[in-house]
């Protein structure tokens, strides 16, 4: 099998996670729309920015 290389120079990746809204989670978002900018969060050993 062979790779074929299909876009090259990402400067990042973003993903939809689909999950319940945890209270921490809605506090973040809410935080993030009222300044405007991402805000990052630690699942375990993953860090996701919303």
């Amino acid at each position: 099998m062979t790779a074929q290389i299909l876009h090259s120079g990402f400067d990042g990746l973003r993903f939809t996670v689909q999950s319940e809204i945890t209270p921490e989670l809605a506090l973040a978002k809410a935080h993030a729309k009222e300044h405007g900018h991402d805000i990052e969060l630690r699942f375990g050993d993953v860090l996701l920015s919303h």
